[in-house]
């Protein structure tokens, strides 16, 4: 009787986001039509319109969702599968197939801003916002270590903080509480919470904003994230958020004054000590680090645009003094044709450990534990080292080409050809005496149905190398995903 139980709950799934998403299309007002032209001059004479264009108008979600203009709210929801097959030990010998349905709703609330002063002219007040998460997921093959295939799961504060914006006036910001903190790419400053697969991404800190101009600004947070979470959820079931305690201190800068280039700068500072009681993950750490990043186009007008960052590392490691780098890279030309094809190549380095020398060389990817560019690779990363994820001894090169079909659909392939530094973990077992970690084949497919309604398909197909054994098979990874988001769009 489990196969019917799966099929109406992935139908159950289907049909109510499909409802939702109906009743959004319904929701929204068509656009005005152009006024005809008068009987006076023909069409092609009429004088231009001096006035400006009318703003846009609320629909009923809009409305709903903002109800008085000191509290605006809204919800989302996940709806995915994921399918992955030979991820853990690229062996046939034993199963490590899976394949897990998650559906994740967040609802939230932001009230403010108060004490906003409109002659500033940029985006100032004293605002609070909370969102609280749920996602259940049902293991149809595999478990994931977990006992039960339906796991109901925890209701979590996913964010809490207050915000206030220009305060006084002043050219200053601080954001305190439970918040997410990206920066760039994500390579280094992304996800707080890394053991819990994509639940969540926060981190609970003080984030301090100084504006230079309306070009640049500085951000100096501190972040104190723990593996237990430290705000119980509801039906707590002790999920740990990550397999460290881990205190963070840096300054971020971050300037468009030399457009259309943006250049970041960042010191980071992070400390991990160990949660889990289990030989498998690295122990405690300290490392600092220090880098830069450049990205956009290199004149208004070219259809070239890049992006380049670097970060060097030094601290302790399990004991012994540890130094890396790392660098990461991707340039592209977008041609001007059918679909506004654009080409790319890319290439990441990130230094890995000697085991023939007593410093550690491995990089950190401090905050940057999340798929970054392989599902499949955050999984072999857990499976080699125990930790998901933690990339390191890793040089990746390839190409990619992105398609534009339609102005809501995009179209992604890419090749990466990787390989290893060292021979981290030996030449034994699920390791073979060789460099070559393979060769990933990536393709994505995202569409919009709507402003609100949006769905992925995603696949991956890696080729081993002989890094790992000459007996390691191929390894795949699938995606489905549908989301929604109950939210303003237009504003008061």
């Amino acid at each position: 009787m489990k196969q019917p139980s799966r099929v109406w709950a992935l139908i159950l799934g289907l049909v109510v986001t499909w409802g939702i998403a109906h009743a959004d299309v319904a929701a929204t007002p068509a656009a005005p039509a152009a006024p005809a032209a008068t009987a006076a001059a023909p069409a092609a004479q009429q004088p231009a319109a001096v006035s400006a264009p009318a703003a846009p108008e609320m629909d009923l979600i809009d409305q709903i969702t903002q109800p008085v203009w000191w509290f605006n709210w809204g919800f989302d929801t996940r709806l995915r599968e994921e399918y992955q097959k030979n991820n853990n030990d690229l062996s046939r010998s034993s199963n490590d197939t899976k394949n897990v349905i998650r559906w994740r709703t967040r609802l939230w609330g932001e009230f403010g801003p108060f004490f906003k002063d409109d002659s500033l002219g940029v985006p100032n007040g004293l605002t609070t916002y909370i969102r609280g998460l749920y996602e259940p997921r049902y293991y149809q093959e595999g478990t994931h270590g977990v006992a039960n295939t339906r796991q109901w799961n925890e209701v979590v504060l996913d964010n809490l903080y207050v915000n206030w914006e220009r305060m006084a006036g002043l050219p200053f910001a601080i954001r305190v509480g439970r918040q997410d903190i990206v920066y760039g790419r994500g390579w280094v400053m992304c996800d707080g919470t890394p053991a819990d697969g994509g639940r969540t991404i926060y981190d609970d800190a003080v984030k301090a904003t100084l504006y230079f101009d309306a070009a640049t600004k500085v951000d100096l947070f501190v972040i104190d994230n723990k593996a237990n979470p430290r705000v119980d959820p509801i039906n707590d079931e002790h999920r740990l958020t990550s397999e460290y305690n881990a205190q963070l201190f840096g300054a971020y800068l971050i300037s468009n004054y030399f457009k259309p280039r943006e250049v970041n700068l960042y010191y980071i500072y992070k400390n991990e000590e160990k949660a889990l009681n289990s030989s498998k993950i690295p122990g405690d750490r300290t490392v600092h680090t220090v880098g830069a990043l450049s990205q956009g186009k290199f004149t208004n007008d070219s259809r070239f645009d890049y992006y380049l960052e670097a970060a060097g590392q030094w601290g302790r490691e399990q004991g012994s003094d540890s130094a890396a780098w790392g660098l990461n890279s991707d340039l592209g030309y977008t041609f001007d044709a059918a679909w506004q094809p654009r080409l790319r190549a890319f290439y990441e380095f990130l230094s890995g450990d000697n085991p023939a020398t007593k410093q550690y060389e491995g990089w950190d990817p401090i905050l940057g534990r999340w798929p970054q560019w392989s599902e499949i690779f955050a999984n072999r990363y857990k499976s080699e080292g125990g930790l998901a994820a933690n990339y390191s001894n890793l040089r990746r090169m390839g190409t990619g080409i992105k398609f534009l079909p339609t102005k809501r659909m995009t179209l992604m392939f890419d090749y990466s050809y990787l390989l290893a530094n060292h021979h981290q973990f030996g030449t034994t077992g699920n390791f073979g005496d060789g460099l070559n970690r393979g060769n990933l084949f990536t393709g994505k497919l995202f569409y919009k149905f709507t402003d609100r309604l949006s769905g992925h398909l995603w696949a991956e197909f890696l080729k081993p190398g002989n890094y790992y054994s000459s007996k390691a098979q191929d390894a795949c990874f699938l995606r489905w995903e549908i989301t929604y988001e109950f939210k303003p769009i237009v504003r008061r």
